[in-house]
């Protein structure tokens, strides 16, 4: 597995999609600027968010254009008509920001979070 770690700003306000078998997909971009130069480029990342049935969706409403976010998932590549794209299987999201409309940046805890018990090793 090739693990990624993205840290930027949501590109459009995610996209609530079926994704089949009882599972949904929380689809969102990722944008990421670096200054060379005397200009700023910029690497998108499309992003793929699965839930399960029964599952909570409610990080969609959080992730607006302009949302700060810390992404980390699985990376993949998409080739489409000799276009290709960086995308990212996420695992985990942290909302680093608010958005533009001023969203709030508190959202409930994550399943993995939960799972998560007094028995650490450290």
């Amino acid at each position: 597995m090739l693990k990624l770690i993205i840290s930027g700003n949501v590109g459009q306000d995610a996209v609530i999609r079926d994704g089949g078998n009882g599972r949904s997909a929380i689809g969102f971009s990722v944008g990421t600027s670096k200054k060379i130069k005397d200009e700023y480029v910029t690497t998108w990342v499309k992003c793929t968010k699965w839930v399960a049935s029964g599952g909570s969706l409610a990080i969609a409403d959080y992730l607006k254009k302009g949302v700060k976010v810390l992404v980390m998932g699985e990376a993949g590549c998409e080739v489409y008509q000799d276009k290709a794209s960086l995308i990212c299987v996420v695992s985990e999201i942290e909302l680093m920001s608010k958005g533009e409309g001023g969203a709030s940046s508190k959202v409930e805890p994550t399943q993995a979070a939960e799972n998560v018990g007094d028995d650490l090793p450290f």
